[in-house]
């Protein structure tokens, strides 16, 4: 990170009435010992959910995003519809994912553009209600895995296979076992 003087002197200033008006929610000595001690870095660490490159999104990551949220939104929708016979059939078939599937998120640590988009649709968009209000930080990566669900789910959902059947689920959630390890 690059700070001008003038960037430098106004974010001590912001610092000083963030303290004075004893704001939560940022620390401004860190903010001022990283300045006086030319530790800009430790800033870009600091604010992690700030976007500090030029890039904006890409289209391409943004209709990712979206594929995988109307996935997970179908598969849930679709498994509420199951009798409970089918539930059981998927929960055994496709263990350990079967057994009431949900969204599980996006890591915010690995896949950050992808997770800013997700919590974007849905907390300020208004979009996938469903996941509204749900913790959307899965704590480990998880796009390998929704990019293989995608190549079975897409064909589904451009063939208007929807709701899902307890076959179509099975073979979805499957795909969330790395090939590896089948």
């Amino acid at each position: 990170m690059r700070l001008s003087n003038a960037e430098k002197i106004i974010l001590l200033l912001l610092a000083d009435i963030y303290e004075h008006l004893d704001i939560e929610g940022v620390n401004p000595e860190l903010i001022r010992e990283a300045i006086y001690s030319n530790n800009l870095w430790a800033l870009e660490w600091y604010f992690q959910m700030v976007p500090f490159d030029d890039e904006p999104v890409s289209h391409e990551v943004v209709h990712e995003v979206v594929d995988i949220l109307e996935m997970w939104n179908a598969i849930e929708m679709s498994y509420e519809q199951l009798s409970q016979e089918e539930r059981e059939r998927v929960a055994a078939e496709a263990e350990p994912f079967g057994r009431n599937p949900r969204f599980p998120g996006i890591d915010l640590n690995t896949e950050t553009e992808h997770y800013s988009v997700a919590t974007m649709l849905i907390d300020h968009l208004g979009r996938f209600s469903r996941f509204r209000g749900r913790d959307l930080q899965s704590h480990h990566p998880v796009l390998e895995a929704y990019r293989r669900m995608l190549e079975v789910y897409i064909p589904l959902r451009d063939n208007e296979q929807l709701p899902l059947s307890a076959d179509n689920l099975i073979a979805i959630l499957q795909e969330q076992v790395h090939p590896s390890n089948r």
